[in-house]
């Protein structure tokens, strides 16, 4: 089972790669705008997020601001692979 610090782990690893994003600056509290990752770029981090932990997230239904939401996200999710139910972080 996939705890969030392995999570975030993998997230940074990802962003790094794939992104470019440095993984220092993937912090839970960090904002997404503030560490430069725009709406092209979320989507393209859910999809490759997807493949990484064999999921499939809903990116209508995510409410997220922070690095930190998307983790919980992704731990719902992988949850609900695992028989748990999801639930995603609500808007402001």
């Amino acid at each position: 089972m996939l705890d969030r610090g392995s999570i975030l782990a993998r997230l940074r690893e990802i962003a790094l790669e794939q992104i470019g994003v440095e993984p220092e600056r993937l912090i839970p509290a960090a904002t997404l705008r503030d560490i430069g990752i725009d709406s092209f770029q979320f989507i393209e981090l859910v999809f490759l997020a997807e493949e990484a932990f064999e999921i499939k997230l809903d990116v209508a239904a995510m409410r997220v601001e922070t690095v930190g939401d998307v983790v919980e996200v992704i731990a719902g999710a992988v949850a609900a692979r695992n028989g748990s139910p999801q639930r995603y972080p609500s808007g402001p």
